[in-house]
């Protein structure tokens, strides 16, 4: 995904991306992506939703450079988090595509990871699911597996 920042302002684009690039390395990280910029000119790499939401943020960002306010990597959290909650609502609307039907029960992943999960069962052979416990992980597998079984899959 490319963009350009406007009104190009080459003080509040060094201030956004922090120094030595510190705040795009900051979202880079917790969003798995990977932010290129040559100027006001950005192109983010990686998965279009997560990019998007960058885009989103380094905007938001930029906009708030314009109000005086400085932004650290404090400020940039609070960014991100918004950002993943976007995302997770994102994914809550598409996690009633991932309904999984057993004989009994209807069962729906309730957030975003919980998709996740139900999509990497659904695509690979082997899943490890690591996380704290009452988070679904060995529910969600059974009814996958109930599923697949009532299919005649397994």
């Amino acid at each position: 995904m490319k963009f350009q920042l406007d009104p190009i302002n080459h003080e509040k684009i060094s201030e956004l991306c922090g120094p030595t690039n510190s705040i795009l390395k900051q979202i880079e990280v917790e969003l798995g992506i990977k932010i290129l910029n040559r100027g006001p000119s950005f192109k983010i790499n990686g998965d279009d939703t997560k990019a998007k939401i960058a885009k989103d943020i380094l905007i938001r960002i930029y906009e708030d450079l314009d109000e005086n306010k400085t932004i650290g990597s404090e400020e940039v959290h609070l960014y991100l988090r918004k950002g993943m909650n976007d995302l997770n609502n994102i994914k809550k609307e598409t996690s009633s595509k991932h309904v999984i039907k057993t004989p009994n029960l209807l069962v729906t992943p309730n957030h975003g990871s919980q998709v996740d999960y139900v999509e990497t069962i659904n695509k690979k052979v082997l899943t490890f699911g690591i996380g704290p416990a009452g988070t679904g992980k060995t529910f969600l597998a059974v009814a996958l597996a109930v599923e697949q079984f009532s299919r005649g899959e397994v």
